[in-house]
């Protein structure tokens, strides 16, 4: 009689799940699983400073967290979809305009008013972030007397390039709780439903609010991290993963392993630059012939490297095909030896520990001149402050393909730009980018000011990289952009 009972109950339960659509697992009962390096994210539940993204996986969030005016759209005659707003226009050299989309509302469901609009933007205004240029020309930001249009105003002309700013990560709208609280509610694709620093998780619920939200696509992300080398060797067999940024610099054992064992992968296009950064705290980093004389070694060094589909030498800051990109440069063997006799430390990223051959080479070269050579092989974080020994140290940079200016004045910021040392020297040509009222002469003086940066070794770019991202048979992006490989999830769909 009670084993009836319970089968009785289970039945019930069974139809009552089935009902409810639970008893089989369609795409929204699915989580999409992504490894993301929790080391970039603060330990409470304000995960990051909108202000000041230090890492490219804090950019994506964020923009998964947060939608502005508008996106970047290639699919999109303008270049762009609004989101925020519909449309838009220039009024004149110095006067943008807005139509706000109606009835906007935060993750929970809560007005988003225009006044909010309005506060949000003109705090941007005293933001200073790096890569909003246009904004710190603004003089001030009001809504038309209906309250339907934003206008901004600018005290210089602008162009094009400020609907570029608009649509960066830098610019999304957040709410006030974001900076002080959490990232409950949100304007994005995305809010945080949970946050454990601990166990290395981060659940994201979509925002079916989102202007631009679209069904279909993951419902619930969840990000996660493992806590050492040995548990990676789990991931896309006994951890589920459907999306693997996979480090840049693929040259070790275990990113080869990870490869070979994804169901799936994409590869970029070659963006991604590695280059030489001095050391403002050095002495020689003032000297143009000893900066001239690592150039030429690091040359000699890496002038036939490649690596598979995935990396390559490369002698430009700028990638081929993008605004200031130059046809040829080639780096000048120098005559004279200014480090003879010194001892100079140089700084890898670990990967480039594999790399013996190359390395020999750098040493020997570093022989022939008279210099003393010492390598770190380290993982470094953005902003760690030098080694006084320190000469230069290899960094990654990814500009973006649809407008150069806001990557070249975030290289030449004060103090933490990777060009901040030589910016007096810089910012006359990077005025005249900021300056020119034509497509074809703000791409000139591009090429003016990367040819001018290239020639005084401000910085000794040598590699090019093609970013991968490693995925499962689950997930398919073709939405994605392919030259930037963002980690957009709600663009992302599942395979049926």
């Amino acid at each position: 009689m009670v084993r009836g009972v319970n089968l009785y109950l289970l039945g019930l339960i069974f139809f009552q799940l089935s009902s409810f659509g639970v008893g089989a697992m369609d795409s929204t009962d699915k989580v999409l699983r992504v490894f993301f390096p929790f080391k970039v994210l603060r330990t409470d539940a304000k995960l990051l400073d909108p202000s000041n993204t230090a890492s490219v996986y804090e950019y994506y969030l964020l923009e998964n967290l947060g939608v502005g005016l508008l996106r970047d759209d290639v699919s999109d005659l303008r270049g762009y979809s609004g989101l925020l707003a519909t449309h838009w226009e220039q009024v004149s050299a110095k006067h943008w305009s807005f139509t706000l989309r109606k009835n906007l509302k935060w993750s929970d469901g809560s007005e988003l008013s225009p006044d909010q609009i309005l506060t949000h933007f003109q705090g941007l205004k005293n933001r200073q972030s790096r890569h909003l240029v246009n904004f710190q020309h603004l003089d001030r930001v009001s809504l038309g007397e209906s309250g339907k249009t934003i206008h901004f105003r600018f005290k210089s002309a602008t162009n094009q390039s400020f609907l570029h700013e608009l649509a960066l990560a830098d610019a999304v709208l957040v709410h006030p709780d974001n900076l002080t609280k959490d990232w409950r509610k949100t304007s994005g694709h995305y809010s945080v439903e949970s946050f454990d620093s601990n166990a290395k998780k981060l659940v994201l619920a979509a925002n079916s609010f989102c202007p631009g939200y679209q069904s279909g696509g993951p419902r619930r992300v969840e990000l996660f991290d493992v806590s050492s080398p040995a548990e990676s060797s789990d991931l896309f067999e006994k951890v589920v993963t459907d999306i693997y940024s996979i480090p840049s610099l693929p040259f070790t054992p275990e990113s080869k392993s990870l490869v070979a064992r994804a169901k799936g992968r994409l590869l970029g296009q070659p963006n991604l630059i590695y280059f030489w950064k001095f050391n403002p705290i050095n002495p020689l980093t003032t000297n143009l012939d000893a900066r001239r004389e690592l150039a030429s070694l690091i040359s000699e060094t890496f002038r036939d490297f490649k690596s598979g589909e995935e990396a390559g030498y490369y002698s430009q800051l700028v990638s081929p095909g993008y605004s200031g990109a130059l046809s040829k440069f080639d780096v000048p063997n120098t005559k004279t030896s200014v480090l003879k006799g010194k001892t100079i430390l140089l700084r890898f990223r670990p990967p480039f520990e594999y790399l013996t051959n190359e390395l020999n080479v750098l040493r020997s070269g570093a022989l022939k001149r008279g210099i003393t050579l010492k390598l770190a092989f380290d993982a470094f974080t953005p902003g760690e402050v030098a080694d006084p020994d320190e000469f230069a140290r290899v960094q990654g940079f990814k500009g973006n393909q649809k407008d150069a200016v806001g990557s070249w004045s975030f290289l030449f910021t004060a103090g933490k730009g990777d060009l901040g040392p030589f910016r007096e020297q810089g910012k006359p040509l990077l005025n005249k980018v900021l300056e020119a009222d034509s497509d074809d002469l703000k791409s000139q003086h591009l090429k003016t000011l990367h040819q001018f940066t290239l020639e005084n070794a401000f910085a000794v770019p040598f590699l090019n990289h093609r970013e991968q991202i490693l995925i499962s048979d689950r997930v398919d992006l073709k939405r994605w952009n392919r030259f930037d490989l963002r980690l957009r999830f709600y663009d992302v769909l599942w395979i049926k």
